[in-house]
């Protein structure tokens, strides 16, 4: 009995060890900014949007010509400040306006990083790009590695039109 015990212990204390370092192994947030979008010559207004839990999100509303916005959902590891050299490239070449934006404990926004805040860091980016001017039919969605789960429309509240 007192074997079963032990194991019993054991077992459910490796399993909440496990589930605290979950995060460790697929998020690897850098929170200082290697680059500022002025660096690549681009023009950019500052972000700062609430997401759920109180989350202050940052990032930078960088300006193309204003017919289409692309919202940038990077990757697990760094931060928006790695993502400038592909930015200038979209700006330059195809004029799109880029919604650039840290998800919760990457660069300067609050939080811990999980699975349900990416979700809702989602939605509150594309609220912010609606805000300022661009419906859905003019939104382009951009993921790579976990952002591409985190910008899918059905997190976004962005739904296809027909």
């Amino acid at each position: 009995m007192r074997v079963a015990l032990a194991i019993l212990l054991g077992t459910g204390v490796l399993i909440l060890m496990l589930h605290e370092l979950e995060a460790s192994f697929i998020y690897f947030p850098q929170r200082q900014y290697d680059a500022r979008p002025g660096d690549f010559g681009l023009a950019a207004e500052a972000l700062s949007l609430e997401s759920s839990g109180g989350v202050t999100l940052k990032g930078w509303w960088i300006h193309g010509a204003g017919r289409k916005a692309l919202l940038f959902f990077h990757g697990n590891a760094g931060n928006i400040s790695h993502r400038l050299e592909r930015v200038r490239i979209l700006v330059e070449s195809l004029g799109l306006d880029v919604f650039l934006v840290d998800y919760r404990g990457y660069g300067e926004s609050s939080g811990k990083p999980n699975e349900e805040g990416l979700y809702a860091d989602g939605e509150a980016i594309s609220r912010a790009a609606a805000e300022r001017g661009f419906p859905p039919d003019r939104i382009v969605l951009f993921g790579e590695s976990l952002g591409a789960r985190s910008r899918s429309r059905r997190h976004c509240g962005i739904h296809a039109s027909r």
